[in-house]
């Protein structure tokens, strides 16, 4: 299926969660924010949020700096 993040088209697994996506990537729950079609997911439902066709994920990162 076809998903969007971070604005790039991308291909994935029908029925991926986002907590398998986030594996797949490579990527640490804790150190990003997850956006999933503008609405913002509590990390205690990445293993039960399951993508769908044409969903938009955006994976936030918090930098500091000055």
């Amino acid at each position: 299926m076809n998903i969007e993040i971070n604005g790039e088209q991308k291909t994935a697994s029908v029925g991926i969660t986002i907590a398998l996506l986030l594996e797949t990537y490579k990527i640490v729950p804790a150190t990003i924010v997850v956006e999933l079609n503008n609405v913002i997911v509590k990390p205690d439902t990445y293993t039960s949020s399951c993508l769908s066709e044409g969903d938009k994920l955006e994976f936030i990162r918090f930098v500091g700096g000055g």
